[in-house]
């Protein structure tokens, strides 16, 4: 009789400490959605001096919201910086 209390302790506490190792502590998954951003290359007027001009670029889509970014480069000293820039709608 003590073996199946013995065991069902061991397998109720695995129970409760298993979505702690495998999970954060609320439930909620830390790793994102996949495919919920999807690249895309594209197009997009820049204004210059002289006129709007059609100028390359690298897009990201959030598929949840229909929120969207542009891929933009900066010179900052001697680095260059990347940087997801958004895009209002």
């Amino acid at each position: 009789m003590k073996r199946p209390t013995t065991l069902l302790l061991i397998v109720a506490a695995v129970c409760c400490v298993l979505p702690f190792a495998l999970g954060s502590a609320d439930g909620s998954d830390p790793t994102p959605e996949i495919g919920r951003y999807a690249l895309e290359n594209g197009e997009y007027l820049a204004p210059s001096h002289a006129a709007e001009r059609r100028v390359p670029g690298i897009f990201k889509i959030d598929t949840a919201t229909g929120k969207v970014w542009r891929l933009a480069g900066r010179v900052a000293g001697k680095e260059r910086i990347e940087e997801w820039v958004a895009i209002r709608n």
